[in-house]
């Protein structure tokens, strides 16, 4: 499965020049704990990312203890060093990233446009349906030589009404790389020969 299956794609973006105040409002009203800032002359230009933290690093605490937010710039607080993903990267390589990177959110840049984010969230939905799938599904194992070929290969499969519920990359043999379909519990050997007579070598499946 690719980010660009499940991302967000209506952003609720902020531009440099906006207070942290309108941050903590937009956070507060669409329940979100990160927000990508654009320029303001093209909102497809990303240029960071502001999180809840680095909001709360910005409080003073005013008179009879009321907290106050600093009156600074969104561009003063953003985090400019961002790490990013592709709409399409597979959803297990985001939520490595996001695991390694101990953040909660990644925008989603294609060829230098912000198009999506993807969150948590996201992943935890597809992770929860992928656990409802397991035990009523099929797998078929495929080497591919390229990207190229694990969306043709979804392509066909889907051409056939197989419901995918995951994709990813499950060995290497012979210097190509093996990739496992997991589609929604059905006969194989058909799919299996549809994929072999496309000219793609099948190393198991399962039913």
């Amino acid at each position: 499965m690719f980010v660009g299956e499940i991302m967000s794609r209506e952003l609720i973006t902020l531009f440099p020049n906006d207070k942290i105040s309108i941050a903590l409002k937009l956070m507060v009203k669409h329940d979100v704990r990160q927000l990508p800032v654009v320029d303001k002359t093209d909102k497809s230009k990303l240029l960071g990312i502001v999180t809840s933290r680095d909001v709360k690093l910005n409080v003073n605490q005013g008179k009879n203890d009321v907290h106050e937010l600093k009156p600074v710039s969104v561009e003063a607080v953003m985090q400019r060093e961002l790490a990013t993903v592709t709409s399409k990267t597979f959803v297990q390589d985001a939520a490595r990233l996001l695991y390694m990177k101990k953040i909660g959110g990644l925008p989603v840049v294609d060829k230098g446009k912000l198009v999506g984010i993807i969150t948590y969230q996201d992943i935890l939905g597809v992770f929860i349906e992928l656990m409802d799938g397991l035990q009523k599904s099929a797998r078929i194992d495929v080497q591919v030589k390229s990207l190229d070929d694990v969306e043709e290969i979804k392509r066909l499969l889907e051409s056939e009404d197989c419901k995918m519920i995951g994709i990813g990359q499950v060995s290497e043999k012979h210097g190509e790389e093996v990739y496992s379909f997991r589609i929604k519990h059905r006969e194989t050997l058909p799919l299996c020969n549809l994929l072999s007579g496309a000219g793609y070598k099948v190393v198991e499946h399962f039913c």
